[in-house]
């Protein structure tokens, strides 16, 4: 095998597809990128076996072959080198790295034992990106990282009279409703796999997003100009997150989404020793923001707001302040709308009128 392309372009593919590849591969070959080289094009493509990249990428091509190669050295290697054209050439098992400037060689794995990428199949589903894109990216977040509960590391797509898409990790949860009808169906997808698909649909500004659903495959794959991703479709029972959504809320107000982030930074000051907890009284005046350090002392700081509904005397829940702090990053909301019940019972939090999107908090019991 023997092929040249920019540096910027191989940085760009290496960076992208090596997101597949698990910081604990099972097999030492899962730890590489597979480079395929043919008279018509040049691929790259890595996978976990849940979740696979293929891109291609413009080059020469003098002599074809396949090659696989130990990811994380590989990228590092190229991203060192300066702009301009690479050479890289296999012989038996060593692949070589040359520029006009800098020579390198790459022990390899043989092709042959790197899988292979699936075939693109399935009922197709379709989406405008600017739907889809603020839609993922709300909840995804709300996702486990654990993949000790694989279950909990999915997004759930409901589909029937609209489409619900809910991510949890079991201490909050994040549901959007968008409007798309279809048979009744729920889909366990891999919010990291997801997350990534749209991500480079938004670079490619792709006006529409559609992927395809393969049942008999159990995948599901999204494909855009010049890039294939595929993901495995998790099986077992998502939480059923319906029941632990209120069906009302009895003390709702909004108030200012800046000033409750300002306060709500003073706040996690306090409360590092804590985990984190910060209590939220609801006040007359609006929200106060209550938090204390058996070192340094407390503080309690009032985010002024608006009740929606009667108030009825004090009352107080308390957060982990990083599951808030982490809403009003992801979501960015101009004002908020806050909802609760009782001190133990879930509370809510959405962006003012946008009431499509809900964001649910377990409680903490504190004591005093």
């Amino acid at each position: 095998m023997k092929i040249s392309l920019l540096q910027e372009n191989l940085h760009l593919a290496l960076t992208d597809v090596q997101r597949c590849i698990s910081s604990r591969p099972q097999l030492p070959v899962l730890g590489c990128v597979l480079l395929v080289a043919d008279e018509e094009k040049i691929q790259f493509f890595a996978t976990d076996l849940q979740f696979g990249m293929m891109t291609t990428v413009p080059g020469k091509v003098e002599k074809k072959g396949k090659v696989a190669i130990p990811a994380k050295v590989f990228t590092d290697l190229i991203s060192t080198l300066s702009p301009g054209s690479v050479e890289l050439s296999l012989k038996d098992n060593t692949l070589e790295v040359k520029t006009t400037d800098a020579t390198a060689k790459l022990q390899t794995f043989s092709a042959e034992d790197y899988p292979a990428f699936p075939t693109l199949e399935g009922e197709e589903i379709e989406f405008p990106l600017d739907v889809l894109a603020p839609a993922v990216q709300a909840t995804s977040f709300a996702a486990s990282l654990d993949e000790t509960r694989p279950i909990l590391t999915a997004l759930c797509m409901q589909f029937g009279e609209e489409l619900e898409i809910v991510g949890t990790d079991g201490f909050r949860l994040a549901r959007i409703t968008l409007p798309y009808s279809a048979d009744s169906r729920q889909l366990l997808v891999p919010a990291k796999a997801v997350s990534e698909a749209i991500r480079i649909a938004a670079r490619k500004k792709v006006e529409k997003v559609v992927f395809k659903v393969s049942d008999k495959l159990k995948q599901v794959f999204f494909s855009f100009e010049g890039y294939d991703i595929s993901m495995r479709l998790l099986e077992g029972q998502f939480p059923p997150y319906q029941k632990i959504m209120p069906a009302e809320f009895l003390i709702q107000l909004v108030f200012d989404a800046e000033e409750f982030q300002q306060k709500l930074k003073t706040a996690s000051i306090f409360a590092r020793e804590g985990a984190g907890i910060i209590r939220f009284v609801v006040k007359e005046e609006g929200l106060a923001l209550v938090s204390s350090s058996s070192t340094f002392g407390n503080q309690e700081s009032l985010v002024r707001g608006k009740h929606l509904t009667e108030f009825k005397g004090e009352q107080e829940i308390a957060f982990n302040s990083r599951y808030v702090q982490e809403f009003l990053s992801v979501v960015k909301p101009d004002r908020v709308w806050f909802g609760m019940n009782e001190s133990l019972k879930p509370a809510a939090f959405r962006p003012e009128g946008m009431d499509a999107f809900t964001y649910i908090i377990m409680p903490f019991r504190v004591n005093g």
